[in-house]
Protein backbone atom coordinates (compact mmCIF):
# COMPACT_ATOMS: atom_id res chain seq x y z
CA UNK A 1 0.00 0.00 0.00
CA UNK A 2 1.48 3.30 -0.72
CA UNK A 3 0.53 6.62 1.09
CA UNK A 4 -3.05 7.72 2.35
CA UNK A 5 -2.98 4.54 4.68
CA UNK A 6 -1.41 6.93 7.65
CA UNK A 7 -2.66 10.10 7.83
CA UNK A 8 -3.78 10.05 11.33
CA UNK A 9 0.14 10.68 11.78
CA UNK A 10 1.29 14.33 11.96
CA UNK A 11 4.11 15.27 9.67
CA UNK A 12 7.65 16.12 10.59
CA UNK A 13 7.42 18.87 8.49
CA UNK A 14 4.80 20.56 11.11
CA UNK A 15 7.05 19.98 14.42
CA UNK A 16 9.63 22.35 15.61
CA UNK A 17 12.73 19.46 15.90
CA UNK A 18 16.38 19.81 16.72
CA UNK A 19 19.65 18.79 14.54
CA UNK A 20 22.15 16.47 16.89
CA UNK A 21 24.83 17.27 13.72
CA UNK A 22 24.25 21.49 14.62
CA UNK A 23 24.38 20.96 18.52
CA UNK A 24 27.34 18.80 17.85
CA UNK A 25 29.36 21.87 15.90
CA UNK A 26 28.00 23.97 19.04
CA UNK A 27 29.59 21.29 21.70
CA UNK A 28 32.42 21.44 20.08
CA UNK A 29 33.00 25.19 19.98
CA UNK A 30 32.32 24.98 23.46
CA UNK A 31 35.07 22.07 24.32
CA UNK A 32 37.38 24.11 22.37
CA UNK A 33 37.07 27.23 24.77
CA UNK A 34 37.94 25.00 27.21
CA UNK A 35 34.03 25.83 28.94
CA UNK A 36 32.18 22.91 30.00
CA UNK A 37 28.63 24.74 29.75
CA UNK A 38 26.90 27.62 27.77
CA UNK A 39 23.87 29.20 27.46
CA UNK A 40 22.11 30.40 24.72
CA UNK A 41 18.89 32.51 23.93
CA UNK A 42 16.88 30.77 20.22
CA UNK A 43 15.63 34.33 19.31
CA UNK A 44 13.57 32.60 16.63
CA UNK A 45 10.99 30.76 19.06
CA UNK A 46 11.80 32.78 22.59
CA UNK A 47 13.19 30.02 24.28
CA UNK A 48 16.87 29.04 26.35
CA UNK A 49 19.37 26.21 25.36
CA UNK A 50 21.97 25.25 27.93
CA UNK A 51 24.16 23.28 26.59
CA UNK A 52 27.00 21.12 28.14
CA UNK A 53 29.35 18.34 26.54
CA UNK A 54 27.36 15.55 27.53
CA UNK A 55 23.63 16.56 27.39
CA UNK A 56 21.36 19.36 26.35
CA UNK A 57 18.47 21.39 28.14
CA UNK A 58 16.14 22.74 25.14
CA UNK A 59 13.06 25.08 26.80
CA UNK A 60 12.94 22.94 29.64
CA UNK A 61 13.77 19.53 27.69
CA UNK A 62 16.56 17.75 28.71
CA UNK A 63 18.19 15.63 26.04
CA UNK A 64 20.96 13.62 26.00
CA UNK A 65 23.91 12.83 23.90
CA UNK A 66 25.78 10.07 21.97
CA UNK A 67 28.25 9.77 20.21
CA UNK A 68 29.98 7.88 16.88
CA UNK A 69 33.51 7.81 16.66
CA UNK A 70 34.26 8.70 13.14
CA UNK A 71 37.73 7.58 10.77
CA UNK A 72 38.66 10.71 10.20
CA UNK A 73 38.87 13.89 11.87
CA UNK A 74 39.90 14.93 15.62
CA UNK A 75 36.14 15.28 16.93
CA UNK A 76 33.36 12.00 17.38
CA UNK A 77 30.19 12.49 15.45
CA UNK A 78 27.12 13.87 18.18
CA UNK A 79 23.62 12.10 18.01
CA UNK A 80 20.59 12.43 20.29
CA UNK A 81 19.47 9.80 22.63
CA UNK A 82 15.57 9.26 22.39
CA UNK A 83 14.18 9.08 26.15
CA UNK A 84 11.73 6.29 25.28
CA UNK A 85 13.72 4.01 23.27
CA UNK A 86 17.06 4.99 23.90
CA UNK A 87 18.01 4.67 19.98
CA UNK A 88 20.68 7.29 18.63
CA UNK A 89 18.78 9.42 16.09
CA UNK A 90 20.10 12.76 14.22
CA UNK A 91 16.46 14.59 14.68
CA UNK A 92 14.68 14.87 17.66
CA UNK A 93 10.46 16.22 17.78
CA UNK A 94 9.76 18.37 20.54
CA UNK A 95 5.64 17.34 20.80
CA UNK A 96 3.14 17.50 23.33
CA UNK A 97 2.83 14.22 24.93
CA UNK A 98 0.66 13.23 27.68
CA UNK A 99 -0.06 16.89 28.37
CA UNK A 100 3.65 17.89 28.24
CA UNK A 101 5.90 19.37 26.09
CA UNK A 102 8.64 15.84 25.60
CA UNK A 103 11.97 15.05 23.18
CA UNK A 104 10.86 11.86 20.82
CA UNK A 105 12.35 10.53 17.91
CA UNK A 106 10.31 10.91 14.27
CA UNK A 107 9.45 7.08 15.20
CA UNK A 108 8.57 6.88 18.87
CA UNK A 109 6.51 10.49 18.40
CA UNK A 110 4.29 8.29 15.63
CA UNK A 111 5.56 11.01 12.85
CA UNK A 112 6.47 10.51 9.25
CA UNK A 113 6.70 12.27 6.15
CA UNK A 114 3.99 14.28 4.20
CA UNK A 115 4.56 12.03 1.01
CA UNK A 116 3.66 9.15 3.07
CA UNK A 117 -0.11 10.81 3.70
CA UNK A 118 -0.68 11.17 0.01
CA UNK A 119 -2.86 9.19 -1.54
CA UNK A 120 -3.21 7.82 -5.15
CA UNK A 121 -4.87 9.61 -7.96
CA UNK A 122 -4.44 13.58 -8.04
CA UNK A 123 -2.85 14.09 -5.41
CA UNK A 124 -0.36 12.00 -6.11
CA UNK A 125 0.45 13.46 -9.48
CA UNK A 126 -0.22 17.14 -8.39
CA UNK A 127 3.05 16.60 -5.65
CA UNK A 128 5.07 14.59 -8.27
CA UNK A 129 4.70 17.26 -10.69
CA UNK A 130 5.38 20.20 -8.59
CA UNK A 131 8.58 18.28 -6.68
CA UNK A 132 10.03 18.14 -10.07
CA UNK A 133 9.18 21.89 -11.28
CA UNK A 134 10.60 22.42 -8.12
CA UNK A 135 13.68 20.57 -7.57
CA UNK A 136 15.13 19.83 -11.54
CA UNK A 137 13.41 22.70 -12.68
CA UNK A 138 13.93 25.36 -10.06
CA UNK A 139 10.44 26.55 -10.62
CA UNK A 140 10.04 29.18 -7.06
CA UNK A 141 5.88 29.91 -8.21
CA UNK A 142 3.81 27.80 -6.35
CA UNK A 143 1.63 26.53 -9.03
CA UNK A 144 -2.26 25.30 -8.55
CA UNK A 145 -2.22 21.35 -9.60
CA UNK A 146 -4.13 22.14 -12.74
CA UNK A 147 -1.41 25.30 -14.02
CA UNK A 148 1.16 22.72 -13.06
CA UNK A 149 -0.68 20.30 -15.60
CA UNK A 150 0.13 22.29 -18.60
CA UNK A 151 3.15 24.37 -17.63
CA UNK A 152 6.84 24.26 -19.98
CA UNK A 153 9.40 25.40 -17.61
CA UNK A 154 12.48 27.31 -19.57
CA UNK A 155 16.05 24.96 -19.53
CA UNK A 156 17.74 26.09 -16.38
CA UNK A 157 20.93 27.62 -17.16
CA UNK A 158 23.79 25.50 -17.04
CA UNK A 159 21.36 22.00 -17.60
CA UNK A 160 22.20 20.22 -20.63
CA UNK A 161 19.69 20.05 -23.77
CA UNK A 162 19.61 16.02 -23.40
CA UNK A 163 19.00 16.24 -19.52
CA UNK A 164 16.15 18.89 -20.30
CA UNK A 165 14.71 16.80 -22.85
CA UNK A 166 14.65 13.72 -20.65
CA UNK A 167 12.92 15.63 -17.39
CA UNK A 168 10.50 17.41 -19.76
CA UNK A 169 9.68 13.77 -20.92
CA UNK A 170 9.13 12.74 -17.19
CA UNK A 171 7.14 15.85 -16.60
CA UNK A 172 4.65 15.66 -19.62
CA UNK A 173 4.24 12.16 -18.62
CA UNK A 174 3.53 13.06 -15.13
CA UNK A 175 0.99 15.89 -16.78
CA UNK A 176 -0.48 13.33 -18.34
CA UNK A 177 -0.71 10.99 -15.13
CA UNK A 178 -2.46 14.00 -13.66
CA UNK A 179 -4.77 14.78 -16.57
CA UNK A 180 -5.78 11.10 -16.82
CA UNK A 181 -6.86 10.85 -12.54
CA UNK A 182 -8.61 14.11 -13.22
CA UNK A 183 -10.65 12.76 -15.63
CA UNK A 184 -11.66 9.55 -13.87
CA UNK A 185 -12.26 11.52 -10.63
CA UNK A 186 -14.60 13.62 -12.65
CA UNK A 187 -16.20 10.71 -14.07
CA UNK A 188 -16.71 9.09 -10.57
CA UNK A 189 -18.18 12.38 -9.36
CA UNK A 190 -20.63 12.69 -12.33
CA UNK A 191 -21.43 9.11 -11.90
CA UNK A 192 -22.68 9.32 -8.37
CA UNK A 193 -24.52 12.75 -8.92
Amino acid sequence: MRGGHNQTHNTVERRRHLDSFYVGKIRRAIKANGMDCDTYEDKGNGVSIVLSLDSMTYDGIKVEFSFQHVGYGTHDRCFFLCPACGERFRYIYIIKHKGRRVSLSRNCAKLNYRSQQITHGTEECAYRMKRLLRDKFHVTEDLAPIDAQCYIPNRPRGMRKKTYIRLMEELERVQQEYYEAFIQGAARIIGLL
